[in-house]
């Protein structure tokens, strides 16, 4: 009972930070267990995100604020995963992916679908997570959307924190 109030207490307090794109998740999930990760977004914006897996394939995702992405993530293989949720509002179905690059390097990619304004968007992240211990990573990369008469991209580097 502890720990559920706990894992309350942390989704309550994600949910609460404001955000301004979407997270690097990796594909794997992990019953009882989860992930948050700080992100600073081309130069101004600050973003937290989370993760907590219920069984070893199902797990809930949160990034709010400005644009927020609330979904399920179900794990194929620990390095590929699908998702389906909301994401400002509108239903979105994607892909998340790893790649191994060497010894606690890896490159992470995720790409969702979702309409907006009745015309596709396509959201992505490409990054890159470098493991500084069991716990904690660095990560970075590139994230932005496509379609909907508009295209964005930006840079996000932060930390990453396992439980």
């Amino acid at each position: 009972m502890k720990k559920t109030i706990l894992i309350l207490l942390v989704c309550l307090f994600i949910l609460s930070l404001p955000t301004s794109a979407w997270g690097f998740f990796s594909p794997a999930v992990s019953e009882g267990h989860g992930v948050v990760n700080a992100l600073i977004v081309s130069d101004s914006n600050f973003q937290i995100g989370g993760e907590y897996g219920f069984t070893n394939e199902l797990a809930v995702l949160a990034v709010l604020g400005p644009q927020m992405k609330l979904g399920l993530k179900y794990e194929l293989d620990p390095s590929l995963a699908i998702l389906a949720g909301v994401a400002d509002s509108s239903p979105f179905i994607g892909v998340n992916a790893l790649a191994p690059l060497a010894k606690g390097f890896a490159g992470i990619g995720e790409v969702d679908f979702t309409v907006k304004d009745s015309k596709i968007v396509l959201l992505y992240n490409l990054g890159l997570k470098f493991n500084l211990s069991q716990n904690f990573d660095l990560r970075g990369g590139l994230l932005g959307d496509i379609g909907g008469g508009k295209s964005e991209l930006l840079f996000g580097l932060g930390v990453g924190y396992k439980f």
